[in-house]
């Protein structure tokens, strides 16, 4: 997917504005379940905040799988910290988790 969306990017940029070259890296981390990670790119990049950028939130891990609604109300009691207030956050339920579980080709 990051893959993807770099090769987007780098489309887009040499269409708009037809430079002579262009390079794009793209620097990514899966952090759904790493609150502290997610929080410090929050405070690196203030553009979340101030043109309140949709921060999309999904129950991940082990912890999920056994008891995917307590993992859905964990998240969203996290959201009640102060932090957020300024954030466009949602909680996401995957419905596939919801309905199948983590099983695989179903």
């Amino acid at each position: 997917m990051v893959e993807r969306m770099t090769v987007e990017i780098a489309n887009a940029l040499q269409r708009i504005l037809n430079p002579k070259d262009v390079a794009v890296i793209v620097e990514a981390k899966h952090m759904c379940s790493d609150e502290r990670a997610l929080r410090a790119l929050l405070i690196r990049y203030p553009i979340f905040a101030e043109r309140r950028l949709p921060v999309i939130l999904q129950p991940e891990g082990d912890t999920a799988t056994l008891d995917y609604p307590s993992a859905l109300e964990h998240l969203a009691e996290h959201l009640r910290d102060p932090f957020w207030d300024k954030y466009h956050v949602r909680v996401l339920p995957q419905m596939h988790v919801i309905i199948w579980g983590r099983r695989r080709w179903v």
